[in-house]
């Protein structure tokens, strides 16, 4: 095994680690300053009176405040692109000479990451497990394979012109 495949792993590894932990202590979630005012005025002039229904959840601007609006759209945003970098990091990892195999093998992982994730919260108080979030997350998923296929193939393009 190579150094740098070795570190990925454990960073990868670690990674998980400080998921875990940040979805098994629920409060931790909400710990920490408000989000810039400047964020939650530009978060609820985009939202302004709209609902957005997230599963069970009713979202809005009334019932949720533009504190918690701008929580609600920081978290769903932060989940897209932790599992997006988690594609990243396992596409660099498995190696396969089939790319097909390859892609179906990171979104797989991923979405075992993404259930398990949820699983968990459904037994953590004041914490839900909500299909919806599994599709951000395979979404986040979906959207780093594509661009990593993408950087591929103009690669491969520039290398055969």
């Amino acid at each position: 095994m190579t150094f740098s495949r070795t570190i990925m792993i454990v960073s990868i590894q670690c990674w998980f680690g400080i998921g875990f932990v940040l979805s098994c202590v629920a409060s931790l979630t909400l710990i920490g300053q408000e989000p810039a005012p400047y964020i939650v005025k530009g978060i609820a002039q985009v939202i302004q009176t709209r609902e957005l229904q997230y599963g069970p959840l009713t979202v809005s601007l009334l019932n949720n405040g533009e504190s918690g609006l701008a929580h609600f759209v920081i978290r769903k945003v932060g989940h897209f692109f932790v599992y997006s970098f988690i594609a990243i990091c396992l596409f660099h990892l498995f190696k396969a000479r089939d790319s097909i195999y390859r892609m179906i093998l990171v979104l797989l992982v991923v979405t075992t990451i993404a259930v398990t994730d949820e699983f968990i919260q459904a037994f953590i108080p004041n914490r839900t497990a909500l299909l919806t979030d599994i599709f951000v997350d395979i979404t986040g998923c979906l959207h780093s394979i594509f661009l990593m296929k993408l950087w591929y193939l103009c690669r491969l393009r520039k290398a055969l012109a």
